[in-house]
């Protein structure tokens, strides 16, 4: 009541400028609102992509480079269908694609969102699914496939022109299928941390599409209330603009009346002044 009444007893203007300022201040908000939804919406899924596509790429490369050009190197090598020395020239380069694929990803699971909204949806508002997540494991097949990596290494220096055993040959694709298996059970895992992340992306995009629903409904519910005040005070300013006119037509006529009996006194009293003379 009290803040009606101080708002009923605003200048006119003062509340039309209130009005203005509300409309105008509340589109602007809902504008900005929009466009910092949409840009950190875009940016969870340009991260998202970073993230866990190219690093799934990075993987399969990795895995592809130990499958084609190494295993099928060694057992066209192992067949004498190649020289040795082009053995070693497909091995260094599967060699040297290998570990920059393996550092790449390595780098890549690094990057964060380091968005402000983002970050505050995820940790104040929404319940973040994250039971997909286990780093333990991550980290121990990250280390396993270090580990077999480091073996095949090894075993690839060890190759020479006259390295022709099966037994050799047996133990280092053995190596490279275990590579290939703890490859798989990576890509599977951040696939699942993908999809994960995709649902967090959703529920973020929904918790701000439903925050600027309410600002709109907010600026709109304001509005109207806005509206109506100023309404009413036109009618009221009215009303008291006509009231104002019917006392002053009423004025006027008793003063119109009262002059006429004046006059007509006067005419009275000159005629019985000219009789006289």
């Amino acid at each position: 009541d009290k803040l009606i009444n101080y708002f009923d007893n605003l200048k006119f203007r003062y509340k039309t400028a209130f009005l203005i300022f509300i409309i105008a201040g509340g589109m602007i908000c809902i504008i900005i609102l929009s466009q910092i939804s949409i840009f950190a919406v875009k940016q969870d899924f340009d991260i998202l992509f970073d993230k866990r596509t190219k690093s799934l790429m990075q993987l399969e490369n990795i895995k592809d480079t130990f499958q084609v050009n190494v295993q099928d190197t060694l057992r066209d090598f192992e067949k004498k269908q190649i020289s040795f020395e082009q053995t070693s020239e497909v091995l260094k380069l599967a060699q040297e694609i290998i570990d920059k694929n393996w550092l790449l990803y390595k780098n890549q699971i690094k990057v964060q969102n380091k968005d402000f909204l983002t970050t505050f949806i995820k940790d104040f508002i929404i319940k973040e699914e994250n039971y997909y997540e286990n780093k333990a494991l991550k980290n121990n097949i990250m280390n396993n496939i270090n580990t077999k990596m480091q073996i095949i290494k090894s075993k690839l220096a060890k190759i020479n022109i006259d390295t022709n055993e099966e037994k050799f040959h047996l133990e280092l694709n053995l190596q490279i299928n275990a590579v290939s298996i703890y490859l798989t059970s990576l890509i599977n895992y951040d696939l699942s941390l993908a999809i994960n992340e995709k649902r967090n992306t959703d529920k973020i995009f929904n918790i701000i599409l439903i925050f600027s629903i309410i600002s709109i409904f907010i600026v709109f519910l304001f509005s109207i209330i806005l509206s109506i005040f100023i309404i009413n005070n036109f009618k009221k300013l009215h009303n008291s603009l006509e009231q104002k006119v019917d006392i002053k037509t009423k004025e006027l006529q008793e003063l119109n009346m009262s002059l006429e009996s004046k006059i007509s006194k006067e005419v009275s009293q000159n005629r019985k002044k000219d009789i006289i003379m």
